[in-house]
């Protein structure tokens, strides 16, 4: 039997909500630093995540930690339940209707295409956003509307293509990791685990894949802050 899209969905948008929340600051100091440009011949305030925690938090206060967190919650729900949930539905696509297993290639595909699909729904929209939000020091509304207005709809879609190519890398691997992880530990890919074994196995995945994206990123970044110029 399929496993249920439904349940996914439903998980992957608790999980998302949960993950914005506690990584905000890190991802607002994070984008600070890939677009932060000298000013007068004088060298940045901070170079590294703990130090920009701590100018930020001594300048600024804590709340500016979470400069334009409020449209990434919202649109954090959506875009992980698409990714677990768009996952799960392309592997009951893709299994085999004889023994329930997903090979190692048609996982890596089922991660891509849900991946893929995700940024267009979703995560193109939410990172140009954010990075605006943050760069020009706006609230949520005035942000968007100032987008709306010198650039249009098609405003919120720079970077679109190195994102499907990030998210869809990202999750293709990710999701290939899970299902090769459950297929020699429990002897096959639809398997379900205990908290600790998907705690485990979510650290495996993730761990190789940062550094390949790493450059993806910032070129993404790069992009969405320039088209504010």
């Amino acid at each position: 039997m399929p496993k249920d899209t439904r349940l996914s969905l439903a998980s992957g948008c608790i999980a998302g909500a949960c993950e914005a929340s506690a990584t905000w600051p890190m991802e607002y100091i994070k984008t600070q630093l890939q677009s932060m440009q000298k000013i007068a011949g004088k060298p940045p305030p901070y170079t590294g995540v703990l130090s920009g925690l701590r100018y930020t938090v001594q300048t600024s206060g804590v709340l500016t930690l979470y400069t334009g967190l409020t449209p990434t919650l919202v649109f954090s729900v959506p875009k992980a339940g698409i990714r677990f949930g768009g996952n799960q539905f392309f592997r009951n696509l893709l299994k085999d209707p004889t023994t329930g297993n997903v090979s190692t290639g048609k996982a890596f595909l089922a991660g891509l295409a849900a991946g893929v699909t995700e940024s267009i729904a979703v995560v193109t929209p939410q990172e140009t956003i954010k990075t605006k939000l943050i760069n020009l020091n706006m609230s949520p509304i005035d942000g968007i509307k100032h987008i709306m207005r010198t650039e249009g709809p098609i405003g919120l879609y720079s970077g679109l293509l190195s994102t499907c190519m990030k998210q869809g890398g990202n999750h293709g691997s990710r999701f290939m990791f899970m299902s090769e992880y459950k297929r020699m530990y429990k002897g096959h890919s639809e398997a379900k685990l205990k908290p600790i074994e998907s705690f485990l196995g979510g650290m495996g995945a993730g761990a190789p894949t940062r550094r390949a994206i790493r450059r993806r990123a910032i070129l993404r970044r790069a992009i969405r802050w320039r088209a504010i110029f």
